[in-house]
């Protein structure tokens, strides 16, 4: 499982607008691995707040994945999503 650490516009700022900012801080699982040229899919595990949430985010295409050590960082055709690996999981 992963936290949603950060979403970004393209030119680096976080994203404010719409529902960005409730989605920064949900701890999600990837239910397909992520592919270039393909949207990304996050399920919902729990809200920043700890709390049970479902349901699932599908982004526009991914342009590019990079990682360093457990955290992921996936650039899509309108956003830039930053992963940190959720403690405690394998």
């Amino acid at each position: 499982m992963y936290i949603i650490k950060d979403i970004a516009h393209k030119n680096g700022q976080t994203r404010l607008d719409g529902r960005y900012p409730s989605r920064i801080g949900s701890t999600i699982r990837f239910p397909y691995p992520i592919k270039i040229g393909s949207p990304m899919l996050l399920e919902y595990v729990m809200d920043s707040a700890g709390k049970e949430k479902s349901g699932y985010l599908r982004t526009s295409n991914a342009v590019e994945i990079s990682a360093v050590k457990d955290d992921i960082v996936v650039e899509t055709e309108n956003s830039i999503y930053k992963f940190e690996k959720a403690k405690n999981t394998p």
